[in-house]
């Protein structure tokens, strides 16, 4: 007995299943809420920015100050200019080793005040009496500096220089700041004659110097003794950034020397020049005596 055969269900080139049907029924798409709409967001968006705009802000000026910090050299007041003031000329003396030949005075007047100045500071003369220093500082920082107080530092010895003295005192002094530095006191420090008063006071007790980055201020700085021979040096104290820096400034180098000016006739020689005499001779004895008269005269 023969099998029966059913015929076979064909199948149709490139049909595709059919896509399973879901049983969900998707709705409408919600679109997102508006910035303004959704307020905690908005308003942490806004705080977030601000916070960042805060601490931009702080920053940026500490960042710059620690850059500043790193980078800014030298003391606080850049020292631009040490010069003892020759206004009208100079006085000079020696103590008695020193000697003087007439040729020497030869050679000293035919040279030019500036030359006359250098040659008898090189034969070692020092101020008699009081000189003056002139001084141009600067502010040398990014931010402002202030200058609290000048006082000296000074080594003095006994007795005073008493051999030579060549006498060309200045003709006039003018400076828009002048302090005085009196070395005999206990305690030296600046002082200075406030407009009409009749005694000093200390100049850093009423008075700072502020200085901004590169402003100048051009002081003039009377140092005087009456009983020594003194060798001395400036320090300035100085606030920065909430602390205080003491700068020394100096002669170049060398401390400023001032001896005490004595009464004329104890002087071994003296020889009047400047704005006494056209150039410098043996002072009179007129002079010497104390007096004012042909002080240019030979004694």
């Amino acid at each position: 007995m023969k099998a029966s055969r059913k015929p076979a269900g064909r199948v149709k080139v490139g049909s595709r299943p059919a896509k399973a049907t879901s049983d969900t029924t998707s709705g409408p798409t919600k679109k997102p809420k508006p910035l303004w709409a959704r307020p905690i967001v908005w308003l942490g968006g806004v705080v977030v920015a601000a916070l960042g705009i805060a601490i931009t802000n702080m920053l940026v000026p500490l960042f710059g100050t620690v850059l500043n910090n790193l980078t800014e050299t030298g003391d606080p007041v850049r020292v631009d200019l040490v010069k003892i003031s020759d206004v009208g000329g100079r006085s000079y003396a020696f103590p008695a080793t020193a000697m003087f030949t007439s040729q020497d005075l030869d050679q000293l007047n035919a040279m030019a005040p500036e030359a006359q100045h250098a040659w008898l500071e090189s034969k070692g003369g020092v101020s008699p009496g009081i000189m003056y220093v002139q001084l141009t500082l600067s502010g040398n920082r990014s931010e402002a500096v202030r200058i609290l107080d000048l006082k000296p530092v000074s080594k003095c010895t006994q007795p005073p220089y008493s051999g030579t003295l060549f006498e060309s005192p200045p003709a006039f002094l003018e400076a828009s700041l002048l302090v005085s530095l009196h070395i005999d006191d206990p305690d030296p420090s600046a002082m200075y004659s406030p407009a009409g008063a009749s005694t000093e006071r200390p100049y850093f007790l009423d008075n700072t110097i502020l200085l901004a980055k590169d402003q100048q201020q051009v002081m003039v700085v009377q140092i005087d003794t009456r009983k020594s021979l003194c060798s001395v040096d400036l320090e300035l104290s100085v606030l920065e950034s909430g602390k205080t820096a003491v700068q020394k400034i100096d002669d170049h180098g060398a401390p400023f020397q001032v001896t005490a000016e004595l009464a004329r006739t104890s002087w071994q020689h003296v020889y009047l020049g400047g704005s006494i005499c056209p150039r410098y001779v043996p002072a009179s004895a007129s002079w010497l005596s104390g007096g004012t008269k042909d002080p240019c005269g030979v004694p």
